[in-house]
C-alpha cells in the first residue's frame, strides 16, 4: 500500500460503512475498494484531477461528504503558492479514474487539512489560518478566494480538523507550549468569520491529545453519537470522547486503545450495531 503523505493534516478518509478508503499519496488520491476485506498492496485505482493520461499528481489531503456522495482532494503547488481543491461527485459508484467533477484554485495558501460538510461548506487550514468556502462544487477550476477566514491570535499551530454538519462545530487540534495540547471547537463554524470567532476548547496534560513531544494526525467527528476520535501520532493512542460538543476545560478521554509504536495517519469507521 502506498505510503499516505507525511503532513499536519488527514491524507486518508474511510466511508463510515467500511466500503471505501480514499488516501492522499504522491501518486495522486488513491482509492480501496472494500478495504476492510480485501485491501492489498496497490490501490484499485487512482483518481486524477485531469482524468486518465494526465499523469500522478501528489495529493496533500482528502475529505468525503458523504451527505452529497461527493471526495474532495488537495493539492499544492509552489512559486507562486497555491492550493487546488478538486471534487469528484457519485464517489461511490467511481469504479476507475476519472477527471474531477470541479474544482477551484486558492492563490497565496499553502493548505495541509481540509474538512467538508454536507451543507457545501469547505474548510481549508494551513498552520496559521482556516479559510471557509462556500459552493466549491460549483466551480470549474477558476481562483476562488475564501469566501471567510478565521484568525485566533497566538494560537500556537492547528491541524487536523473536522466538521460536525449537524451541530455547525468545526473540531481543530491545537497545539500549545508545554504540551499542553488541546482541541479548539469553532462555534457557528459555517458562518465564523474574522478574528477570534467563538470557540471554546478542551483536553490539556490529562487528556493523552497530542502526548509529549508530539501531534495528532487524525481527527474523526460521529455527529449521530457525538463521538470524537483522535488518533496521536508518536504515542500512538486512538482516542475516543464521548459528548464531544459538550466537553470543555481538562478532560481525560472516555477510552483510549493503544495501536502501534508510531501512526502516521488514520481513518476511523464505525461498525454497525
Amino acid at each position: 500500500m502506498p505510503g499516505p503523505n507525511w503532513n499536519w493534516g488527514p491524507s486518508a478518509a474511510m466511508a463510515r460503512d467500511g466500503s471505501r478508503l480514499y488516501a492522499g499519496t504522491p501518486e495522486g488520491l488513491a482509492v480501496y475498494t472494500d478495504p476492510i476485506n480485501t485491501i492489498g498492496d496497490e490501490p484499485d485505482f487512482y483518481l486524477s484531477p485531469g482524468g486518465p493520461g494526465s499523469g500522478s499528481q501528489d495529493c496533500t489531503a482528502c475529505a468525503l461528504d458523504e451527505t452529497n456522495d461527493r471526495v474532495y482532494a488537495i493539492y499544492q503547488t509552489f512559486s507562486p503558492n497555491k492550493t487546488w481543491v478538486w471534487g469528484w461527485t457519485n464517489a461511490s459508484a467511481i469504479t476507475a479514474d476519472r477527471q474531477a467533477d470541479f474544482g477551484c484554485q486558492v492563490p497565496n495558501v499553502l493548505a495541509n487539512s481540509i474538512a467538508v460538510g454536507g451543507n457545501d461548506i469547505v474548510f481549508l487550514a494551513d498552520a496559521f489560518d482556516i479559510f471557509v468556502f462556500d459552493g466549491v462544487h460549483l466551480d470549474a477550476g477558476t481562483e476562488h478566494a475564501p469566501d471567510r477566514r478565521m484568525t485566533y491570535v497566538g494560537h500556537g499551530e492547528f491541524q487536523p480538523m473536522a466538521y460536525d454538519e449537524w451541530r455547525d462545530l468545526l473540531y481543530m487540534f491545537h497545539a500549545q507550549e508545554h504540551w499542553e495540547h488541546t482541541i479548539k471547537v469553532i462555534e457557528n463554524a459555517s458562518t465564523a468569520d474574522g478574528q477570534d470567532p467563538a470557540c471554546h476548547e478542551f483536553g490539556g496534560s490529562g487528556s493523552l491529545i497530542g502526548g509529549s513531544n508530539d501531534r495528532v494526525v487524525d481527527i474523526t467527528v460521529f455527529p449521530d453519537d457525538d463521538l470524537l476520535f483522535v488518533t496521536n501520532h508518536g504515542k500512538s493512542y486512538i482516542l475516543v470522547f464521548a459528548d464531544a460538543s459538550t466537553l470543555t476545560g481538562q478532560v481525560a478521554p472516555t477510552n483510549s486503545v493503544y495501536v502501534s509504536d508510531e501512526i502516521e495517519n488514520a481513518a476511523i469507521w464505525r461498525e454497525s450495531e
